[in-house]
């Protein structure tokens, strides 16, 4: 199966054997990862784009070095998240419709089985979403009641705070609905994540 560093590529960048299995073990997680955070499957161009070879080395080097980051999710380094957006607004260019390949999804948010009362709840997007989209996320109580909250997008549209506007009841069970909230490409993502405060 292609990847978007050939075997000789990444044995040269990382100064090892072409067999090494560390290093055949993290190309199609290079891949994969590329492909999400970016919309485009860059393996099936071809010739591969050097833009994506370049930002395949970036994190190969980097998940190489350091397994434990990679694991532990760690942020990525400026280089390498500037890239990345680089080649985001290439598979937009790329694309034959303008619509990312992969679809609209929840990359990561803070919200965990039990949570304070007080808390504000971070949903992290990944792609940019429509400023509408904070009228389509809602915070709701166990009997389906809409609680009160003030929702805001951060400056790149991807992180959306929903705060509610008053503590929130101990012990009890709430759900944050994603109600086909639109990103900027027309896509939608309807989605529940159910919590119980401490």
């Amino acid at each position: 199966m292609a990847s978007i560093l050939t075997e000789l590529e990444a044995s040269t960048v990382l100064r090892c054997e072409v067999n090494d299995l560390g290093m055949l073990d993290l190309l199609p997680l290079v891949d994969g990862y590329i492909q999400f955070a970016t919309g485009r499957n860059w393996t099936a161009d071809s010739p591969v784009r050097p833009e994506a070879k370049s930002a395949a080395r970036m994190l190969l080097v980097r998940w190489h070095e350091d397994p434990g980051g990679m694991a532990a999710g760690g942020a990525l380094g400026y280089g390498l998240a500037a890239v990345l957006t680089q080649l985001e607004a290439l598979a937009l260019k790329l694309g034959t419709a303008g619509t990312p390949d992969i679809p609209l999804a929840i990359v990561t948010t803070n919200i965990s089985g039990y949570m304070a009362v007080d808390a504000s709840f971070v949903l992290v997007f990944s792609r940019a979403m429509d400023a509408g989209a904070t009228s389509l996320v809602t915070l709701e109580d166990a009997n389906l009641n809409t609680v009160a909250s003030t929702n805001t997008l951060d400056v790149t549209g991807k992180i959306m705070t929903v705060n509610p506007t008053n503590n929130l009841a101990a012990a009890s069970s709430y759900t944050i609905v994603i109600d086909y909230a639109v990103d900027i490409y027309g896509q939608t993502l309807y989605k529940e994540i159910a919590f119980v405060t401490a």
